[in-house]
């Protein structure tokens, strides 16, 4: 599962919205709504961290990154910070893992935090004016798909500025010529 789409991403947006869904009907008896988004959002995370994993074709810090999540989302889950932090920082530290993973440059990385911080914006917009964990839930990672298109363009844009070997190779057998040409002009 190495190629990296926006129509991946749209799937996978729908599958958690429906699991969000299927969970909100299990778990809403037992737990409020605030403490159903404290369970639900490092379900979700995770799982995306997951998906991210099996995105990138270099395997080498994975299992460490997943680690790292776990701690860090265990330590907040003890620390119970106010509900919008909880989720900012959620997705703040999913940024992170998907920036370490897929990006190079402070731009992508920069673009890419517009993108996750617009996701949380457009999700709490719809939880507030649809009411709807499934909408919430569909927006927020639609929006997270687009990440594919930062990596795209960058790449294709920095492929467009790297030399081809052959035009390397003809610029250094016209630099080897003309530097053979000065070599007889001044022995002469």
């Amino acid at each position: 599962m190495k190629n990296r789409s926006f129509s991946g991403g749209i799937a996978l947006a729908l599958l958690f919205a429906l699991i969000s869904s299927v969970l909100l009907l299990v778990l809403s008896p037992g737990l409020s709504g605030v403490a159903f988004i404290r369970v639900l959002v490092p379900i979700l995370v995770f799982a995306y961290l997951i998906y991210l994993n099996r995105l990138r074709a270099n395997k080498t810090g994975q299992v460490t990154s997943l680690l790292l999540w776990c701690l860090f989302s265990l330590t907040l889950w003890l620390l119970s910070p106010a509900l919008p932090g909880y989720v900012l920082l959620h997705t703040i530290a999913l940024w992170l893992i998907r920036s370490s993973y897929f990006h190079r440059h402070l731009t992508t990385m920069a673009v890419d935090l517009g993108l996750s911080l617009f996701a949380l914006v457009v999700a709490y917009w719809t939880m507030v004016y649809a009411g709807s964990i499934f909408l919430s839930v569909w927006c927020f990672f639609l929006v997270q798909a687009g990440f594919v298109s930062i990596t795209a363009r960058h790449s294709s844009m920095a492929n467009s500025y790297m030399p081809d070997i052959t035009e390397t190779n003809n610029f250094d057998s016209a630099r080897h010529k003309a530097e053979q040409a000065l070599q007889q002009l001044a022995t002469r």
